[in-house]
């Protein structure tokens, strides 16, 4: 890890490290790094970086001062490929491609019926497989700047199993992302591709991140790191999966500035809460704090955030 003074123009020495002018306030020596505790903390009472706040750590003043490519991460590791590049199923035609028909508009009817318009449904490309060994699928194409490198199929006719993905890539090497933003500020880490469907494209300066199960690799955090001007993630996986929220929650918490755990009905996901319901849960998101970890993990997701 790089020396932290220098990515500050001026410091002054202190007992336990050093002072300087706050980067996220602009308040002139009112930032107190510690060099043994690799954290500080901004006194200036209406910084987000003020102790009744939480702080700052070493990785995350990095993060915001644009120094990511330094840091200590967990490497990054890609399934090497035998034959080049991951490509659509067999019979993969859009769904908008598929002509006027019975099918096309049931189709869509189903999409509906999950929450997803025909219209995001289109703009994102999800297609059925009209024949070949996935016929009756429902294909999802997972892209990452502008390339295909995964996609999901999931069963619309009587078909086993119900979700097929490629033997190419693997969907821990993947994120599933929705938004328009080049430089997001905010991200909602969700289970599955139609929770984030759900919350549909968003709006300016956030970003939707579906991890395709209830875990997270070391690769996906890394991937959601690359998007340096995130300061906020909210998790928002499954009510089933709070054990594993709270794991990601701990892993997040020395990356970005605040962490937020969703706490969503019992037995319920967003998909089922319906676009309205799953951005209020967002929205009402409590702050994980790592020093009551062992408490928000064995309390459940029945804690009082």
């Amino acid at each position: 890890m790089p020396d932290i003074r220098s990515l500050f123009d001026q410091t002054w020495d202190t007992r336990e490290g050093f002072k300087a002018t706050c980067p996220r306030c602009g308040k002139k020596g009112k930032l107190f790094f510690n060099l043994s505790k690799n954290c500080g903390c901004c006194f200036e009472a209406n910084c987000s970086w003020n102790p009744k706040c939480g702080g700052v750590t070493a990785q995350q003043l990095m993060r915001f001062l644009g120094r990511y490519v330094d840091l200590d991460l967990p490497p990054v590791v890609t399934l090497p490929t035998a034959d080049g590049a991951v490509t659509l199923p067999e019979g993969y035609v859009p769904i908008v491609g598929i002509e006027p028909s019975g099918l096309r508009e049931a189709l869509f009817a189903y999409l509906e019926s999950r929450g997803v318009s025909s219209k995001l449904a289109s703009k994102v490309g999800i297609g059925y497989c009209t024949e070949g060994p996935l016929w009756g699928y429902l294909v999802f194409p997972v892209l990452e700047g502008g390339e295909l490198v995964y996609w999901q199929a999931r069963r619309f006719k009587n078909r086993e199993p119900k979700f097929r993905n490629p033997t190419l890539s693997r969907k821990t090497d993947w994120l599933y992302v929705l938004g328009r933003s080049k430089h997001p500020t905010h991200a909602v880490v969700v289970e599955s591709i139609f929770n984030a469907l759900t919350l549909g494209v968003p709006k300016h300066r956030w970003v939707v991140c579906a991890v395709l199960g209830k875990a997270m690799s070391d690769t996906q955090l890394v991937k959601l790191m690359e998007h340096r001007s995130i300061q906020e993630v909210t998790l928002a996986l499954d009510d089933d999966a709070w054990r594993e929220q709270v794991a990601i929650a701990r892993r997040m918490s020395g990356y970005f500035h605040v962490v937020r755990l969703a706490r969503l009905p019992a037995g319920e996901d967003l998909n089922a809460l319906g676009q309205e319901r799953a951005w209020q849960a967002v929205f009402a998101a409590g702050v994980y704090q790592p020093e009551h970890h062992l408490e928000m993990l064995a309390a459940g997701s029945s804690l009082a955030l």
